[in-house]
């Protein structure tokens, strides 16, 4: 699990760190992807 906090860490700091709206995009949408995961294994 720590390494999906640390990716998602990640994630948020290239999501604001980009200056292209297109690849924010995309990594929003990988930032949702993991906080799906995240939620999921909590709730397991």
């Amino acid at each position: 699990m720590f390494l999906i906090y640390y990716e998602l860490k990640r994630l948020v700091d290239d999501y604001y760190k980009c200056t292209n709206t297109k690849i924010k995009d995309l990594i929003l949408s990988d930032i949702q992807l993991l906080t799906d995961s995240l939620n999921e294994i909590e709730y397991d």
